[in-house]
């Protein structure tokens, strides 16, 4: 079971990997009437080569944009509305759009690209460059703005070989700048919305306190579990199902009436299928939410064997087995990490649980014995990892 259970999550991680980058497709750029039409796919394929280059986008191929919109009926050429790239890049399932237009005015060139979210329909970045030369000159310029849409900074080479700034006019020409450059690409802002799985480590402990006239009674039983789970996290709520395992645990016992104690290892173990529902309020910083978290777990057992893999579940009554099934009231804090699509959640919870069958019967027990202020309580310290994709 813990063999699948971690070959489950390395699978599960790298899915998510393979969808961290946002999918990015590039439209055929938007040309004049009165140009070569040739000059389309060059421009638009140099666009795209920079966005490949620069390692933080999966760029859709371009034949698989012509064939899906083609399927659409849906027509390309001289796009100029958002709207209908937002259109577009949602019947090409990606996640940002880039639309590049050229110009031209008497012997110089224009290019003017704009990178729009598919999800939201806003500019998540805007360029444009211009330069004088041959038809060829485009593709240089096609290489500026895409350069600029990946986030790389842009620079001119000068003659020399050097670099020099191309934001200020150049000094033996006194021409204006050739490119609106330095412009950032778009960032991931945080979002603690995704699906995902992970791993908790968790430490429940039973505690048992007592009086009597001539002492008192303090006990403790501790289990180390481990914790695999499947979580959807939306905004404000958070679901998870998972499976609850003991790992190690050791009981121990302080008497001060009878002047003795003990601690010792338990051989039990117990498995339980695990429901969580919490709320939760996030607060973004940058790519990083911080949240609140607030709700019940329910943990129901599944087996309760001892150090022989005998089942003590076997023959007891209703009342004692229905005692194994716990209910969690929870709070905790969490934190939700971006990056790309893909999102790193550590959270920590504390949880009460509500009192069982069993509680009550170790209470009756002592007070049979006549102890005074019987106290049961159990309470559960959650430490998690959750890796998720983004939605």
């Amino acid at each position: 079971m813990k063999r699948a259970i971690l070959a489950l999550l390395f699978v599960s991680i790298a899915v998510f990997a393979a969808w961290s980058q946002p999918k990015v497709a590039v439209l055929d750029a938007i040309i004049p009437q009165n140009m070569d039409p040739s000059v389309i796919i060059p421009v638009t394929e140099k666009i795209a080569e920079r966005l490949v280059v620069s390692g933080r986008f999966t760029v859709l191929d371009r034949a698989n944009i012509e064939s899906v919109l083609k399927e659409r009926e849906f027509q390309v050429s001289g796009m100029v509305s958002d709207q209908d790239v937002v259109t577009a890049g949602k019947y090409l399932g990606a996640d940002f759009v880039v639309v590049a237009k050229v110009t031209k005015v008497s012997d110089t060139y224009f290019i003017s690209a704009k990178m729009i979210a598919i999800k939201t329909g806003v500019i998540a970045n805007q360029t444009s460059a211009q330069g004088e030369g041959k038809l060829s000159a485009l593709i240089a310029l096609a290489e500026q703005v895409g350069e600029v849409l990946s986030g790389g900074a842009v620079l001119a080479q000068s003659a020399a070989g050097g670099q020099k700034d191309i934001s200020k006019p150049d000094e033996g020409t006194g021409k204006a700048p050739e490119t609106k450059a330095k412009v950032r690409a778009p960032s991931s802002t945080a979002s603690s919305r995704f699906v995902g799985a992970g791993f908790a480590y968790s430490l429940d402990t039973l505690a048992i306190d007592a009086t009597h006239s001539t002492g008192t009674y303090t006990g403790s039983d501790a289990w180390n579990l481990g914790d695999f789970t499947v979580t959807y996290a939306g905004k404000y709520t958070q679901f998870g199902i998972g499976y609850l395992s003991s790992l190690s645990a050791t009981t121990k016992f302080d008497n001060t009436s009878l002047n003795t104690s003990d601690s010792q290892p338990l051989e039990d173990k117990e498995s339980f299928l695990v429901i969580s529902a919490l709320l939760k309020y996030p607060v973004s910083l940058g790519s990083v939410s911080l949240f609140p978290l607030g709700g019940i777990e329910y943990d129901l057992n599944l087996s309760y064997k001892d150090s022989n893999g005998n089942d003590l579940k076997t023959g007891s009554d209703t009342t004692w087995e229905a005692g194994l099934n716990h209910l969690f009231l929870q709070v905790g804090a969490g934190a939700a990490f971006n990056f790309g699509k893909v999102v790193v959640s550590p959270e920590f919870v504390f949880g009460w649980k509500v009192k069982t069958s069993q509680d009550t019967a170790i209470e009756d027990h002592f007070t049979g014995l006549g102890w005074d202020s019987v106290s049961v309580k159990e309470t559960k310290l959650d430490f998690g990892l959750l890796v998720g994709v983004q939605i």
